[in-house]
């Protein structure tokens, strides 16, 4: 069970930061206490069901993003899907080459 508890501290301060946003203020947009994200992030406390689904959608992900630790950046990954929208299919079948060899190199 402590597993689990350190990766849900540790992911919701990662899927934080990387929104840009600090503990208060996050608490205070989800409508809770000036240290509700502090008492999860230290892990004095856990979400309700509820909370969590609230701070999935405060995070813009869903609860699978959010347990799935490959699944990084998702802001980053949310403008670059914007942009792709606007590309042709020319322009995205050049993007998934370029993609492949960047990842195939690693």
């Amino acid at each position: 069970m402590n597993q689990f508890k350190q990766f849900f501290r540790k992911r919701i301060t990662e899927l934080r930061l990387e929104k840009g946003v600090n503990e208060v203020q996050m608490s205070l947009e989800l409508g809770k206490s000036r240290n509700y994200i502090f008492h999860i992030s230290s892990g004095q406390a856990l979400p309700s069901m509820t909370q969590f689904f609230n701070i999935c959608l405060y995070l813009e992900i869903t609860p699978e993003q959010f347990f799935d630790p490959n699944f990084r950046s998702p802001s980053l990954l949310k403008k670059s899907l914007k942009l792709m929208e606007k590309m042709t299919n020319k322009e995205l079948e050049n993007l998934n080459v370029i993609m492949e060899s960047m990842v195939g190199s690693r």
